[in-house]
């Protein structure tokens, strides 16, 4: 058995060596007993790497675009103390070449918390920043019209076909498909005014109130 490295084993009597012979292959024992040469394993490695090179590039290739919309309270930016922008969260978004979360209304709905298989997408009403290929969490997409009441909207992934970071749909930037059919997913947005006009109407009985009792009391002092 042949144990490291080395040419030909050493005895006390046996030919000489001449510059004519052959190099011997470097040789390891294998667990099982069988020599290996340092060839056959540095090919063996580097077919390993291919294999794990080629696994990931295949993993890439088959990952699918998904989103995850959850029912939520919208968000709000304010102007003034009015809200002017009405936004939404989206929990997970994956776009496996990167590209948009684009937002439109919901057609067709019958009753509330629809899914997306019994909708139908209507107008865009918002859009995402370009998203990097991978998996992106918690993106907040501004919604451009304010949402009056509570409805459910659609979420759809876009690519970003043209490579300018901009979205251009229709035009171009496609939407991410599965089975030929775009990838969306559907959520009950609960814009809460209410609440919001109460608020302000509280604060603004308290100003009355509060400038009605200074008048009270300069009345008294006079």
């Amino acid at each position: 058995m042949v144990v490291g490295t080395g040419a030909a084993l050493a005895g006390s009597v046996g030919p000489t060596a001449t510059d004519d012979a052959p190099m011997a292959q470097d040789t390891t024992t294998a667990m099982d007993g069988n020599e290996t040469t340092t060839e056959e394993t540095t090919m063996a490695e580097e077919t390993t790497t291919m294999a794990g090179e080629t696994t990931m590039a295949e993993e890439a290739e088959n990952a699918t675009a998904s989103v995850i919309f959850l029912n939520q309270s919208a968000g709000f930016t304010f102007t003034d103390g009015e809200p002017n922008t009405t936004t939404v969260v989206l929990e997970r978004v994956v776009v496996p070449e990167g590209g948009f979360l684009v937002v439109h209304e919901a057609r067709n709905v019958s009753g509330d918390y629809a899914s997306a298989e019994n909708v139908s997408v209507g107008p865009v009403v918002g859009n995402s920043t370009y998203l990097e290929p991978g998996e992106h969490s918690n993106v907040v997409v501004e919604l451009n019209e304010t949402i009056s009441e509570s409805q459910t909207l659609v979420a759809m992934p876009h690519r970003d076909t043209n490579d300018n970071q901009q979205y251009e749909f229709p035009e171009a930037d496609d939407p991410y498909t599965m089975d030929g059919a775009p990838v969306v997913e559907t959520a009950y947005i609960i814009v809460d005014y209410d609440v919001i006009d109460a608020t302000l109407g509280d604060d603004a009985t308290n100003e009355t109130t509060t400038a009605g009792e200074m008048a009270n009391e300069t009345t008294t002092e006079m």
